[in-house]
């Protein structure tokens, strides 16, 4: 097939069993997508701008899952060869149906497909870059045939969806640096790194880290003049290795009970001259302390605080000795069910030394509203370690830029306030309330115990759980983030950060009040 257009676009429908389409450019498989063809209404697509021109091969097969996630596609030779008239060049990609009904504002989802863990983040001349795993055939073709996806943006709020950077099989985590030698942005994953000569829109290979696996980290120290490569060991431990020049790595020590996604950050102590190193792992778990060029040092932990490791998924459950950024509601049995964020990176190079941080956000879009996407990136937030009411804490907020997105304020305070707005689906709320008051916002409710210090979150489905919290001047504040389908929390100063299931999709507005006394602000937020 000559590709004329700039996608490549399957039409599908659900209910056909899932087939292997597989693109050779001459011998060499260039991408594989999972997808459901056949007459429908959606379309899924790969983004060939690179190839338009080029004459590829194109194959479809039987469907075979390392993962287990799809049947099996007992088809007859003849019932494949039917499929082929459902792959076209098309210029757009665009639906009958509206696609973008319960899309996000200010939460990045990919057009179509399946998107997970943020890769390689990264700022370079004014252009922020998230690279994530992304499978473009169908809203479940999740993990066996991940490319690297690519969207950019100026404010972190807009996104611009471009051409992967990584086809398939390049299906490995990985994070973004700049080249300290040449100023080139460069990303890893597994044992390769890859630099780009135009700033990051593409990407050629470059080096072996002969200390590579899985979900490396690669940052440069000025204080060590050198490369640190922060890669996995085993599913619970990591293996950090210095380079002077991104060729030559040496073993320094090895981490033990943090698991995947690694990221390690210096911090100022907000208003201090101090300094300190922050390490964590893909599901928020992290610790403070100190890094000598060879190994991390965690400082002491208080054994009887109140923001106790509560674990994500069972590898992680016995994780007590670190302190947790992002909440879950660990009550429900089911894993997928209390999956908060994963796989929390920043943005490496950010402008002014700033710390901005964005996760993979597991919600199942297509599973309640049938929409052609899956899965959603977590509101960028901007990090300061900070003394807090809980002690020294990594705290997050959503980054200012979402203030240029605020169409209309309302605030009251007062005893029982209550706000609302009659329409709109997306809002930033800050709430402030005396001990003893109870909160409702939206449909989630908000009870302090002043014995134990926990506070009591009463999602929609009941199932409720408690964070810590820490009163300031008698009060407690709570930011409260609304997007369609999201709910975001950011309790006191943003040291307990808790995400939340969607909600029903048909919400529409938003009410909040207090019984007790307090003061409440609602931000209406459109693009």
């Amino acid at each position: 097939m000559k590709i004329t257009s700039r996608y490549l676009t399957f039409e599908t429908n659900p209910g056909n069993a899932c087939l292997n389409v597989n693109i050779y450019d001459g011998d060499e498989l260039i991408e594989q997508v999972f997808t459901h063809l056949g007459e429908g209404e959606v379309k899924y697509f790969v983004d060939m701008q690179e190839y338009i021109g080029k004459d590829l091969r194109i194959e479809v097969t039987k469907c075979t899952s390392l993962w287990q996630r799809y049947p099996e596609a007992y088809l007859t030779e003849e019932k494949i060869q039917d499929r082929y008239k459902y792959i076209r060049c098309e210029d757009s990609y665009e639906t009958e149906f509206d696609a973008n009904k319960y899309r996000p504002y200010v939460h990045f989802t990919t057009q179509r497909g399946w998107v997970n863990d943020p890769n390689g983040c990264l700022y370079y001349d004014g252009v922020y870059h998230l690279y994530y795993q992304h499978c473009p055939g169908a809203p479940y073709a999740m993990w066996d045939n991940n490319h690297w996806g690519h969207a950019w943006s100026r404010d972190l709020i807009t996104w611009t969806e471009a051409e992967p950077i990584l086809r398939y099989p390049h299906a490995a985590s990985g994070t973004g640096f700049i080249n300290r030698e040449n100023g080139k942005a460069c990303i890893t994953h597994g044992y390769m790194i890859f630099e780009s000569d135009d700033g990051g829109y593409h990407y050629k290979f470059k080096s072996v880290n002969t200390a590579g696996n899985g979900d490396p980290k690669i940052l440069f120290i000025d204080e060590f003049n050198k490369y640190f490569s922060i890669t996995l060991r085993d599913i619970t431990s990591y293996t950090i290795a210095s380079s002077p020049d991104l060729v030559n790595w040496q073993h320094e020590s090895d981490i033990e009970g943090f698991r995947e996604c690694p990221e390690m950050v210096k911090y100022q102590i907000e208003g201090t001259n101090e300094y300190k190193w922050v390490l964590n792992g893909g599901d928020g778990a992290y610790q403070i302390g100190e890094f000598n060029g060879h190994e991390f040092i965690p400082d002491p932990i208080d054994p009887d605080r109140l923001d106790k490791y509560v674990y994500v998924m069972n590898a992680t459950k016995t994780f007590s000795n670190k302190y947790n950024g992002s909440y879950v509601n660990y009550n429900y049995d089911d894993e997928w069910d209390r999956f908060g964020t994963y796989a929390h990176q920043n943005f490496d190079s950010a402008p002014d030394g700033r710390k901005i941080r964005i996760a993979w956000y597991p919600i199942r879009y297509t599973s309640i509203c049938g929409m052609p996407f899956n899965q959603a990136m977590t509101i960028p937030c901007e990090l300061k370690l900070r003394n807090c009411g809980l002690g020294l804490r990594l705290c997050a907020m959503p980054v200012d830029e979402i203030k240029n997105y605020y169409r209309e304020t309302k605030r009251v305070e007062g005893d029982n306030p209550e706000l609302k707005f009659d329409s709109g689906k997306c809002f930033d709320c800050e709430i402030e309330m005396n001990v003893g008051s109870t909160l409702f916002a939206r449909d989630y409710e908000f009870r302090y115990n002043e014995e134990t210090s926990m506070l009591t979150i009463t999602p929609p489905d009941k199932v409720e759980f408690d964070v810590p919290c820490v009163p300031y001047d008698g009060k407690i504040k709570i930011r409260a983030l609304f997007d369609i389908m999201i709910a975001e929390f950011f309790i006191g100063q943003g040291e307990v950060y808790v995400p939340l299931k969607p909600e029903l999709p048909d919400q529409n507005g938003v009410f909040i009040e207090i019984n007790g006394t307090g003061k409440i602000e609602i931000n209406k937020i459109k693009k």
